[in-house]
């Protein structure tokens, strides 16, 4: 999980009802093999499990019914992102080589492999999304990331951005125990490499890029709006951090919805409420409408949104 969320650039497809894809999709972090429950994506559930350095995936139509194997992956390495529209799963399996594409059923049958843009061995492959059947994703490592789309129906893969800027990530809040929404036409990542900069948004369907005038890291996309924070340094290097949320489309409307000292991360859980841990490890429930911080447990602060808290 520390890897999943020590972020250098993001990238996140957000809805829009007038231009998004047929079938949905929901891209996700599939729980632990020392998880209690198991992660919904898209409509289905799933859990890893390993034994000595092997991991496979599992998948279930319920929380708690019965689990089918879906993929392994060797090399001691996890499965740590799952693309699902409810009847097939995409992963990504990692070796000593270039990462490799896949997908199956929902029930572990009829196996297709996508051969990706080619780059560093040992490079990383990142989901974006899906948008009139080609799936987003971007390939790379370290600082250097291209952005690339297959297409699912006849196996072609171009690229869509090589140099504009490193895009790392597929998507930015897997914490929560629950799938977020994959299906749309735009995305969203920073102009530089940089840990904090400028928000650009893509469009899929005009392939054009626009510039936000708001710097910050972002969290979370609910519907159309953006969730996202800043963070600001005094002069002893104590850190302030804010949480905003703005127009999806335009970065327009920007409104501040918390302010706090000594915070290590941010969970949005709904357009009422997120959660956030302090440096020494204290977990709260904050109420965006009366402003409140409420304590909580750790268990209810790891626990899937779908929990009330």
């Amino acid at each position: 999980m520390a890897v999943l969320m020590a972020m250098i650039m993001v990238i996140v497809m957000i809805p829009g009802s007038a231009f998004a894809a047929t079938k949905t999709y929901e891209l996700g972090q599939p729980s632990g093999y020392n998880d209690s429950y198991r992660t919904e994506i898209g409509g289905k559930y799933f859990t890893t499990k390993k034994e000595d350095n092997v991991t496979t995936l599992w998948c279930s139509s319920t929380e708690d019914g019965k689990l089918t194997k879906i993929a392994t992956q060797s090399y001691g390495y996890d499965i740590d992102q799952v693309l699902c529209n409810g009847s097939r799963v995409y992963y990504v399996y990692k070796s000593s080589s270039a990462p490799v594409i896949y997908s199956r059923t929902t029930s572990g049958k009829s196996l297709i492999k996508y051969t990706a843009t080619k780059g560093p061995k040992l490079g990383a492959i990142w989901f974006i999304g899906v948008y009139n059947n080609y799936l987003y994703y971007s390939v790379g490592e370290g600082h250097t990331y291209k952005l690339a789309r297959l297409n699912l129906s006849t196996k072609k893969v171009s690229t869509v951005k090589s140099t504009y800027c490193s895009w790392e990530r597929g998507m930015f809040d897997y914490a929560g125990g629950e799938g977020v929404f994959a299906s749309s036409r735009y995305l969203y990542g920073y102009k530089s490499p940089k840990y904090y900069d400028t928000i650009t948004v893509y469009d899929c369907k005009t392939k054009k890029t626009t510039t936000y005038a708001t710097k910050g890291q972002m969290l979370k996309v609910i519907g159309t709006k953006l969730y996202f924070y800043t963070t600001t340094y005094d002069s002893n290097y104590n850190a302030t951090k804010k949480v905003y949320v703005c127009d999806g489309s335009t970065g327009k409307n920007k409104k501040l919805l918390f302010t706090g000292t000594k915070i290590s991360e941010f969970r949005i859980v709904s357009s009422k409420v997120m959660k956030y841990r302090t440096g020494t490890n204290s977990y709260y429930k904050y109420t965006f409408a009366d402003k409140t911080s409420t304590p909580i447990t750790k268990e209810q602060y790891y626990a899937p949104n779908s929990v009330a808290i």
